[in-house]
């Protein structure tokens, strides 16, 4: 059975960074492998935005930038 789901662009994000991935986080990574996810209109500006002011090093944030 095929699952689907709405990915939001925290958990996105959240890939990224070390000390924030989590269960929930991880648990939705390894769904895309089995499932569909959807995501809103604004998804690509919303993971694209938070990548870069990470990468931006925005004071200890760009230390946490690892790679997408």
């Amino acid at each position: 059975m095929r699952r689907e789901f709405v990915l939001d662009a925290s958990v996105t994000v959240a890939w990224s960074m070390e000390d924030e991935k989590d269960y929930y986080s991880l648990k939705a990574l390894d769904s895309l492998c089995e499932g569909v996810a959807w995501v809103p209109r604004i998804w690509p500006l919303e993971v694209a935005n938070a990548l870069l002011w990470l990468k931006g090093g925005n004071g200890s944030y760009g230390l946490r930038w690892k790679t997408f």
